[in-house]
């Protein structure tokens, strides 16, 4: 991603704070290669295993900030991305309709109803020429004929440069797609990172944590030891639902993502 089409919001500010309410302030090719991964990233097994070092660094470090004794830490673990997502999405939905296309339909219609009104056939005649027409009673006269076609041609050359501006309008807003496009593969890319580590988190309490606080407590037989198990058992069930969550809003950034490359190539269509 070049610095020209990163957005304002990074992967490393939604990451810096895992468990942040916060919201968006300001929002403001690669195509089918990356739609394709992040429809393979959907369907992984292990999202762990599909990032890349840096990635997997970043996951462990979230992993390692869920505090199992806080049973809010479950509740607020990546809800700040969540909350910029849906404020993305709104965002996103405003700017699609906003840009509605029937000025430009409208200047084409103009455009093609003037053409339509041009015909050369007035300027000749099967028989004979154009003084002869004239003389042959003609409704119109040469100087109706000629004062039509000014207007016309005003028209035209009108319609032309209305769709000119058309044009260059619909290739700023490619432009301004770009940068939504790209904020949203951000928002993907951070939230496979959130849901790596609490899977992270998940697989540490199933296979480390439970175990040996299971056998710390049949040891001890203390009823306090057999809490502890029974409120780390509730924490992972919370947290695989946890994960659960963040990967419906996951789907909603890979749905986003080849709707606006739709957009773009229809403008590209239209500008064309």
């Amino acid at each position: 991603m070049t610095e020209e089409t990163k957005s304002v919001t990074g992967v490393e500010d939604l990451l810096k704070d895992p468990f942040s309410q916060g919201a968006v302030e300001g929002l403001p090719s690669v195509q089918q290669e990356e739609l394709t991964v992040m429809k393979e990233t959907n369907v992984a097994p292990r999202v762990f295993d599909k990032l890349d070092e840096t990635e997997k660094k970043q996951a462990e470090q979230l992993a390692s900030q869920i505090d199992i004794s806080n049973p809010e830490a479950v509740l607020l673990y990546g809800s700040g991305a969540e909350t910029k997502l849906s404020q993305f999405s709104s965002l996103m939905l405003s700017k699609v309709h906003k840009d509605d296309l029937g000025e430009i339909g409208d200047s084409l219609s103009d455009l093609m109803f003037n053409l339509q009104q041009s015909n050369p056939s007035e300027l000749s005649s099967g028989e004979g020429n154009l003084f002869s027409k004239i003389f042959r009673k003609v409704k119109k006269s040469i100087f109706e004929i000629t004062a039509k076609y000014q207007s016309i041609g005003a028209q035209i050359d009108k319609a032309a440069v209305k769709l000119d501006q058309d044009k260059n309008t619909l290739l700023e807003n490619n432009k301004t797609l770009q940068t939504l496009y790209n904020q949203n593969l951000e928002f993907f890319m951070a939230l496979n990172v959130f849901i790596a580590g609490a899977e992270l988190k998940k697989e540490e309490l199933a296979e480390k944590i439970i175990p040996a606080s299971i056998q710390k407590a049949k040891e001890s037989g203390e009823q306090m030891d057999a809490q502890i198990v029974q409120d780390q058992q509730q924490f992972l069930d919370r947290l695989d639902k946890r994960i659960y969550d963040l990967k419906l809003s996951r789907q909603i950034s890979i749905q986003q993502a080849p709707q606006i490359r739709l957009i773009q190539n229809g403008n590209q269509t239209l500008a064309e």
